[in-house]
């Protein structure tokens, strides 16, 4: 199942892909993980936030040559839950 998402905040350019870009992430919520095909405007990379299924996610390990793109979920801050 592929999934458009929203980038969150851009932190440098998207120079690096071309628009649709499908990626396979881990979405690792602490208790349960589960993987997605996720259509990005560009390549991800560390640090970048993007939201999917009302969650903001941010991607927390690089793909290698062993393991895929993980991302867990912003904490929300305890003044805005």
């Amino acid at each position: 199942m592929a999934s458009a998402v929203q980038e969150v905040w851009r932190l440098r350019s998207c120079r690096a892909a071309s628009t649709g870009l499908t990626v396979p992430m881990i979405l690792d919520s602490g208790d349960a993980a589960r993987v997605a095909a996720i259509d990005f405007q560009c390549a991800p990379h560390v640090g970048m936030r993007f939201e999917l299924d009302a969650t903001t996610w941010e991607v927390t390990r690089a793909k290698d040559h062993v393991r895929g793109w993980v991302a867990q979920p912003v904490p929300i801050p305890w003044s805005a839950a």
